[in-house]
């Protein structure tokens, strides 16, 4: 006699099935080995046409494939420098070993910058400097994806906040816009396009420090001062003048100038 699932368990069965991980279950009795939930959905379907694991197959193909195109899109930089080869079979790899736990997969990749410099120094691809290289290259493809698919910014009520008394505006709460993204490195991330080689990319013993932003709904990269990075580092987090030293406040103005920060609210 065939087991009884609810919609919801069979969807989680199937899901599962497809990504052949642990990482996703259904509620109830189903929380147990990706085995035997793909056991489970096995009894559930006909084999008149196709045995479930040949149907299955289709859909595992599918995904794979969905998840190799956002790397191979949002890493643009990365592949073109390593090669097609090299890349899919790094990626091929990256996707078993961390499949998307979002529906969203615009920001799928999280950890293929990490994960290729570690393949590179495994595979002696490189000395420690390539592989840093390498790392910094494909952070800085993720950073740009992440800032291209970001909330739009907020408008900087300017008015407003010279209107307001002395002591509200030094307790009032500033916050970095969410478009906006930070990445400290030891090479240009300004104009990527142009290297074509990573063996010969110039490594800089001083660290650049690069901000990532929206422009009429293109990504570009900035090279700025440690100073400007060190004050946009602390408006990451909702935070006031009080906890400004003289020159943060002496360079305040520029962040908002630029409209690089927007209002958090107000503590009285």
């Amino acid at each position: 006699m065939k087991s009884q699932y609810s919609l919801k368990q069979c969807q989680q069965l199937f899901l599962q099935s497809v990504m052949n991980s642990h990482t996703v279950s259904a509620t109830g009795p189903l929380r147990k080995g990706s085995v035997e939930k793909a056991l489970q959905l096995s009894s559930l379907l006909s084999h008149d046409i196709r045995s479930p694991a040949v149907r299955i197959s289709i859909y595992q193909n599918n995904y794979q494939l969905a998840l190799l195109n956002c790397l191979k899109t949002t890493f643009i930089h990365t592949k073109r420098l390593l090669g097609e080869r090299t890349f899919k079979q790094w990626a091929d790899e990256y996707i078993e070993a961390y499949p998307s736990q979002s529906e969203d997969l615009n920001h799928y990749g999280e950890f293929f910058a990490n994960f290729i410099s570690s393949k590179s120094s495994d595979s002696g691809n490189g000395e420690a400097k390539g592989s840093l290289v390498l790392f910094q290259i494909a952070q800085s493809d993720y950073v740009k994806q992440c800032c291209y698919y970001a909330a739009n910014n907020q408008a900087f009520a300017i008015n407003r906040f010279i209107n307001m008394p002395l002591d509200v505006q030094m307790n009032t709460d500033f916050v970095r816009q969410s478009s906006l993204f930070l990445m400290a490195s030891s090479i240009d991330l300004t104009n990527i396009s142009s290297i074509e080689n990573i063996e010969n990319i110039p490594f800089q013993e001083s660290i650049i420090y690069s901000l990532f932003f929206r422009n009429e709904g293109k990504v570009q990269v900035k090279a700025i001062d440690k100073a400007l990075y060190d004050l946009l580092l602390v408006f990451e987090q909702p935070s006031n003048m009080n906890g400004l030293n003289e020159t943060q406040l002496e360079i305040l103005p520029i962040l908002l100038r630029e409209g690089w920060l927007k209002m958090a609210g107000a503590v009285v």
